[in-house]
């Protein structure tokens, strides 16, 4: 009986019990960013910038307009 895949990766490689077992015992040790910044990136929009900046949450306050803006033409 040969052994269950679950597909492949994108450089063609099958993706089996052990593949699977091992990338989930490297997910539980946890990962060095400093490591992980290091690796070169794949395929896709390159970064804006060297290094992610912190996420800002912005909140309208009572007094503004919350309301979305009309068109001119569904005015008339």
């Amino acid at each position: 009986m040969a052994p269950e895949t679950y597909g492949v990766t994108s450089d063609g490689r099958e993706i089996d019990d052990v593949m699977v077992n091992k990338l989930a015992a490297e997910a539980e040790r946890g990962y060095f960013l400093a490591e992980l910044a290091d690796k070169p990136r794949g395929k896709g929009r390159p970064p804006v910038a060297d290094r992610a900046e912190a996420a800002t949450l912005i909140r309208p306050d009572e007094t503004s307009d919350s309301r979305p803006l009309m068109r001119d033409e569904e005015h008339e």
